[in-house]
């Protein structure tokens, strides 16, 4: 009994650090992997619904840029600019010239920032699409744009500055909130 047990707490720490050890590494090469991939000569053309300068969809557009230059892939943007000319028919006209550019240009994937972006572009002119669409910034509910499509997918900009009092309050003892 006695060596059952001295085997059992000799071979227990092995297997858990050979699991472990397996949880570390497997990972880890399977990103590595990933990133091994040739990626030269694909391209992603970033469409963003407002202007360069427009600090959220510009952090966007950075982020995007410095994951996918370094893996050898061509980044470029293509700016609707609707936020300083918000009117109908320049956000449709825009959209078309975003159009002209995803067609000229041949990229292999496009990410489309915000939500007009969304309406004026992917719903009329790509749903389900050969070309891979990927959205960001939809604001809260993305089935008004008729997602998901075959080709699209993508995060809805939930702000939660609302809901959280309410959710906190399941955890709170009384009716007063604070941070400590």
């Amino acid at each position: 009994m006695k060596n059952k047990q001295s085997l059992e707490r000799r071979i227990f720490p092995a297997i858990f650090l050979i699991i472990f050890g397996l949880c570390i590494v497997v990972p880890v090469q399977a990103r590595y992997a990933v990133i091994q991939q040739d990626f030269h000569g694909k391209k992603v053309l970033f469409v963003n619904s407002y202007h360069q300068g427009y600090k959220w969809s510009d952090s966007i557009s950075l982020s995007a840029r410095a994951v996918l230059e370094p893996l050898g892939i061509e980044f470029r943007e293509f700016f609707m600019d609707s936020k300083r000319h918000p009117d109908e028919s320049s956000i449709k006209q825009a959209a078309l010239r975003a159009q002209d550019e995803i067609e000229r240009w041949l990229p292999n994937l496009v990410i489309v920032a915000d939500d007009n972006a969304s309406k004026y572009l992917v719903m009329p002119y790509y749903k389900d699409a050969e070309l891979p669409f990927v959205f960001c910034g939809v604001s809260g509910d993305s089935t008004i744009y008729g997602y998901p499509y075959s080709n699209v997918t993508g995060i809805e900009e939930i702000p939660l500055i609302k809901p959280m009092p309410a959710e906190l309050r399941r955890y709170a003892r009384g009716a007063r909130l604070g941070v400590k």
